[in-house]
């Protein structure tokens, strides 16, 4: 039970986690089609509804999931919709940092410390 118990708990954190990270300073700028389908956040089908570009233009992204869902408020309800059926803007990423974390500002090493591909 104990050896089952670490594995769920930690794909709750991580999904919990991540879904913040990746809504953080996106926006919604339009929708592909204005039928949109409504799910739950485990990715159930639970209807139709439409939505123009003009009503959801500027609407924040509240969460996302690793299923590719997006939750926003729309018309004063929370609800989720695909990501791939709507036009989201690209997600605010953190600046690049003036040296990596330990070294001094005056070295440069020719490899990829992970900081992100728009780094050097």
């Amino acid at each position: 039970m104990r050896n089952t118990m670490i594995p769920v708990v930690l794909a709750v954190i991580v999904t919990s986690f991540s879904g913040k990270l990746l809504a953080d300073g996106q926006v919604v700028e339009g929708v592909y089609q204005t039928n949109q389908t409504r799910y739950t956040q485990e990715g159930k089908k639970k209807g139709k509804i439409k939505i123009t570009d003009k009503e959801i233009a500027g609407t924040p992204v509240l969460a996302t999931t690793p299923r590719g869902l997006v939750k926003v408020i729309f018309k004063g309800k929370e609800m989720w919709l695909r990501a791939s059926a709507l036009k989201l803007s690209v997600p605010v990423l953190p600046g690049c940092p003036k040296s990596a974390p330990g070294r001094s500002a005056d070295r440069t090493v020719p490899t990829s410390s992970g900081m992100g591909a728009s780094c050097e």
